[in-house]
């Protein structure tokens, strides 16, 4: 088993806790990047959700331009 340094036992830590510290850091770093690729991912959704957007703008004027032609026609 690994001794501690004095100030740390000093404090009340055991080997335990510290393990414990560092598998808390290391969880943490681990979904501080998981976080970032979450958000990468949700800006790309935005995007093309914008353009799925400005493409069924884009549809209504044609589809009001069907209905005047058709009423034109008759």
């Amino acid at each position: 088993m690994q001794r501690l340094p004095a100030f740390i036992t000093f404090i009340g830590f055991d080997m335990s806790d510290i393990e414990t510290i560092s598998k808390l850091e290391s969880h943490e770093k681990e979904c501080a990047i998981r976080y970032e690729n979450i958000e990468r991912r949700l800006e790309g959704g935005t995007k093309r959700f914008d353009k799925l957007e400005r493409m069924l703008w884009m549809m209504y004027p044609m589809i009001i331009s069907v209905f005047a032609v058709a009423k034109w026609i008759e």
